[in-house]
C-alpha cells in the first residue's frame, strides 16, 4: 500500500524541490499588476541570465517577423506579450527543476525529447487553428507528464514496481499507476500546477490529457495535448516511460475542426523538434548546467 494516498500528498511530499524558483514568482507579481510596465518586468527578468537569453532568442525569431534585431529585454517584453512571457518563464524553470534527474528509473533525455514533441505537435495544431496564444499548447505539451517525474521523486521504489508490471504486461502505464497507486501522473500533474497557481489550461492539459472529456469547458488545449501526445507516441521519438500507444481518441481531432493535415502537422513537427529540443535542454549563454 502507498504511503501517499492523494496526488496532493506527492506534490507536498517533493515541494522542496518541486517549487517554482523565487524570480518567477517575483515575475508572476510584478505581471499581475495592472501598474506594471515592459521596464519593472526587464528589471526583473536580467537577474537571469538563462531567461533573459532565451527571451531575445524568442523574440528574433522568425515568427515575428521584426525587421531588425531585438536586443533589449524591455523591447522583447512587448514583442512576444506577457502571456508568452509568462508561459516561458514557467517552461524554462520546469525544465531546469527537473532536467537531471537519477536514469535507473526513466530515462530523462527520452522523457523530454517526448515531452518537447508533444508541445511541438500540439503547437502546430494551435497554428493551424489561428490560436491567438500557440506558445500555450507548446508549453501544454511539454509539461503534461511531468507528474511522472514527481512518482519518480516521492516514491522510487514503488514507481519502479509500477513500471515493471506495465513493461511486463504490456498494459498502459496510466491504468496500472491508478490500479496499483490509486492515482495517476496525470493527477498529480494537475495537483502540482494547481498549487503553483497556473492557467486553469495548463492545470488541464496535465490531469486530464488522456481524457478531455472530462473538461467540460474551454478543453481546446486539452484536446490537442490528447491528441499531440498519441501522435508523439506513434513516431517513437523519445519516451514517456509509456510502453504503448495512448489511446487516440479521433472524435477531438473532428471537434476542434482541425483540416485534414494530420501527415502536414506530424511533417513540421519532425522538421523543427531537434531544433527545440537543444534550444530548451541546452543550457543558454551564462546559465549553469543544473542538477536536482
Amino acid at each position: 500500500m502507498s504511503e501517499f494516498t492523494t496526488p496532493e500528498e506527492v506534490v507536498r511530499s517533493v515541494s522542496q524541490v518541486a517549487t517554482l524558483p523565487e524570480m518567477h514568482l517575483r515575475l508572476l507579481e510584478v505581471m499581475n499588476n495592472p501598474r506594471s510596465s515592459a521596464l519593472d518586468m526587464a528589471r526583473v527578468i536580467s537577474r537571469d541570465p538563462g531567461l533573459t537569453a532565451r527571451l531575445l532568442k524568442r523574440s528574433n525569431s522568425a515568427y515575428y517577423g521584426m525587421g531588425s534585431t531585438v536586443a533589449t529585454v524591455t523591447r522583447a517584453i512587448t514583442v512576444v506579450g506577457v502571456s508568452q512571457l509568462r508561459e516561458l518563464s514557467v517552461s524554462t524553470s520546469v525544465v531546469r527543476m527537473f532536467k537531471r534527474l537519477p536514469q535507473d528509473l526513466l530515462d530523462m533525455d527520452a522523457f523530454w525529447q517526448h515531452s518537447v514533441l508533444v508541445g511541438v505537435i500540439a503547437k502546430e495544431m494551435a497554428l493551424m487553428l489561428k490560436l491567438p496564444d500557440t506558445e500555450e499548447a507548446f508549453v501544454a505539451g511539454l509539461l503534461h507528464d511531468v507528474g511522472r517525474v514527481l512518482l519518480v521523486l516521492a516514491m522510487p521504489v514503488e514507481y519502479r514496481k509500477v513500471l515493471l508490471f506495465a513493461r511486463a504486461s504490456g498494459r498502459w502505464l496510466n491504468q496500472v499507476e491508478h490500479d496499483q497507486l490509486g492515482f495517476t501522473h496525470a493527477q498529480v500533474g494537475g495537483a502540482l500546477f494547481r498549487s503553483w497557481g497556473l492557467p486553469r489550461s495548463l492545470e488541464h492539459a496535465a490531469e486530464f490529457h488522456h481524457f478531455p472529456e472530462l473538461v467540460t469547458r474551454q478543453r481546446t488545449v486539452t484536446s490537442m495535448v490528447h491528441l499531440a501526445d498519441a501522435m508523439a507516441h506513434g513516431l517513437e521519438i523519445g519516451n514517456s516511460g509509456e510502453t504503448r500507444i495512448p489511446p487516440f481518441q479521433s472524435r477531438f481531432w473532428e471537434e476542434l475542426q482541425l483540416p485534414d493535415l494530420m501527415t502536414e502537422v506530424l511533417a513540421n513537427a519532425e522538421h523543427s523538434v531537434v531544433d527545440v529540443y537543444r534550444s530548451i535542454m541546452q543550457p543558454a549563454s551564462g546559465e549553469e548546467e543544473e542538477t536536482v
